[in-house]
C-alpha cells in the first residue's frame, strides 16, 4: 500500500500485475502478515495471503472468525 502514493500524478500507472510483483516481493523479509476484513474480495490480498502460508509467515486476521 505504501506504493500507492507512489505513482500518484502519473501519466501512466504499472498495471496491476507489476504493482503485485514489486510489493509482494516485500512478503519473503516480513515477520508476519495482517488480513484485514473484506480480504476475500481481493484478488490481490487472496495472493499475498497464499504466498505468506507458503512461506510459513504469520498471519493474523482483522476478523479472528477468518483464522478457522
Amino acid at each position: 500500500h505504501l506504493y500507492h502514493y507512489v505513482h500518484y500524478g502519473w501519466a501512466d500507472t504499472p498495471d496491476e500485475d507489476k504493482w503485485f510483483h514489486i510489493c509482494s516481493a516485500w512478503i519473503k523479509d516480513c515477520d508476519a502478515i495482517y488480513m484485514m476484513k473484506g480480504y476475500k474480495e481481493s484478488i490481490g490480498a487472496l495472493r499475498e495471503l497464499e504466498i505468506a502460508q507458503s512461506l510459513g509467515k504469520l498471519v493474523y486476521y482483522e476478523d479472528m472468525k477468518d483464522r478457522y
